[in-house]
């Protein structure tokens, strides 16, 4: 069974929140930002499975706060995160049929952290 799982360090993109009033093309450099950080985190794991049609794929968040956080803007700034996996061969696309979510969070003491488990299912 194919399993990848990536760690960022970091939360996804402000930038990529339905709230965020940037310009479009600060949007559009912090995807193209995202989008090589998990592809470099990718191809460093070695990836070299086929892309994966009705994978899981589970993107679970560590809050280094107790400050409240909607859900829907966690996963709409995830956007370029799961982009890149298609980008990177992982998925055969991003669409309702090629994959099913599956989202969770973990207080993160100290710092943000978002890890990625993509599975076949």
């Amino acid at each position: 069974m194919a399993e990848l799982t990536i760690k960022l360090d970091s939360l996804p993109p402000v930038e990529f929140s339905p709230n965020s009033r940037v310009h479009w093309r600060t949007r559009h450099q912090a995807g193209i930002y995202a989008k090589n950080d998990v592809i470099a985190l990718v191809l460093d794991q070695g990836w070299q499975g086929p892309a994966l049609s009705g994978a899981v794929v589970t993107i679970t968040w560590g809050l280094p706060t107790k400050r409240t956080v909607d859900w829907d803007n966690l996963v709409a700034r995830s956007k370029p995160w799961l982009d890149a996996l298609v980008d990177a061969g992982v998925l055969a696309g991003d669409s309702v049929r090629d994959y099913t979510p599956e989202y969770g969070w973990f207080q993160s003491p100290g710092k943000p952290v978002t890890i990625i488990t993509v599975r076949e299912a």
